[in-house]
């Protein structure tokens, strides 16, 4: 277990110019906190976004240019290999988000847009489907997905138009709670959600607990070729 851990603390799965940009929109966002803590969506949504694309990091597609070589021969299992790439995606992300709620905790009077419900099922369901989606995926790609599935749902006008702005205002209701968190999780940083609305997006949290058992599942059975790295 500490063999794969190690190799991607050394090997990094994200870049600097990456982390960099998370550790920056953290301490914009502190900043924002401190002048305006009621502005906790305006910290958190930017934060959310880069937590997309980092957590989009590509296993197969790394593994398959001879990245993982030296992992995948040193004897660790598959299993775990493939969750110290799942932690080390979801990590940066989510230690900027504590951060953020920190902050918010402090500088505000009461827990605000950070910790609300809302947020916590998006970051939840960030780290968790887009992990699992993004293993298959060029690097990102997971990430422009999510953002091309919400520009144009907010682009289509209508009936699709009003839902998400619904949602964003907290007065979503029934099944498509649980379809639009899935679909654009951006929206649902700051909403407090009701207990019955709770009940909807369950079952989305749930489907992105078990994608990520099936990404962990695919990375063990798959037969990648080992080549040297570039």
């Amino acid at each position: 277990m500490r063999a794969a851990f190690r190799f991607f603390w050394v090997a990094r799965v994200h870049s600097g110019l990456l982390l960099g940009s998370l550790a920056a929109m953290g301490v914009v966002g502190l900043g924002v906190l401190a002048v305006a803590p009621e502005r906790g969506v305006d910290a958190a949504v930017p934060v959310l976004l880069l937590h997309m694309f980092a957590v989009s990091s590509g296993f197969f597609a790394s593994a398959r240019r001879g990245h993982f070589d030296l992992l995948l021969t040193s004897g660790a299992p598959r299993r775990t290999v493939a969750l110290a790439h799942w932690a080390y995606s979801v990590a940066p992300g989510v230690a900027v988000w504590l951060l953020l709620g920190a902050g918010e905790l402090v500088l505000g009077s009461a827990p605000g847009a950070v910790w609300s419900t809302g947020s916590l099922a998006a970051a939840g369901l960030v780290s968790t489907l887009g992990w699992a989606v993004g293993v298959a995926l060029p690097r990102f790609l997971g990430g422009v997905v999510w953002l091309a599935i919400l520009f144009a749902a907010l682009g289509a006008g209508g009936a699709s138009r009003s839902l998400l702005l619904a949602v964003a205002d907290g007065q979503g209701a029934g099944w498509t709670l649980g379809v639009v968190a899935v679909a654009a999780p951006l929206l649902f940083v700051g909403v407090r959600l009701a207990a019955d609305q709770v009940l909807w997006v369950v079952p989305a949290l749930l489907a992105g607990v078990l994608s990520c058992g099936w990404a962990v599942r695919a990375i063990v059975r798959a037969d990648i070729a080992l080549q040297a790295a570039p």
